[in-house]
């Protein structure tokens, strides 16, 4: 039985990180899931959230939680491997703060001053829900970064 998972996250930029993992916890549209090597094949929804995975330091032999901020998108999970792919994979390093929260606050105006239906509601809402996710794990997780 192995002791680790392979980890895939692909974005519309590329690959956001490919390595061996010992855990994943994923945003899934149903609640979060806790994966874990040999776990059950399965397809699910993602949405906005944060990602976190427990990576081995290369040589030390210690583990080290990684925080990301993603989007919307699927998880595919097999006993060995998660594959992830996201419109969105940020760390807390990579988001920048100022430009988030104008974008939230666009969002969000826009909500209120709208009579919204169907794909446009959604979408704003995503839009706002990408945001909050962004600005969770820079300001939950920024010391760990």
């Amino acid at each position: 039985m192995s002791a680790t998972l392979h980890l895939d996250i692909v974005t519309p930029d590329g690959r956001a990180f490919s390595g061996d993992v010992a855990s994943v916890t994923l945003p899934g549209a149903e609640g979060d899931l806790g994966i874990l090597p040999q776990h059950a094949p399965l397809l699910a929804a993602l949405r906005p959230g944060e990602l976190i995975y427990v990576a081995n330091e290369a040589g030390s032999g210690l583990a080290r939680e990684v925080y990301l901020a993603v989007g919307t998108g699927f998880a595919e999970v097999t006993g060995e491997s998660v594959s992830v792919l996201t419109d969105m994979a940020v760390g807390p390093r990579d988001i920048n703060a100022e430009a988030v929260e104008a974008e939230l606050k666009r969002a969000e105006e826009y909500l209120r001053s709208h009579t919204l239906v169907g794909e446009e509601l959604e979408a704003t809402e995503v839009a706002i829900a990408r945001s909050i996710a962004q600005l969770h794990v820079l300001r939950t997780r920024a010391h760990v970064a």
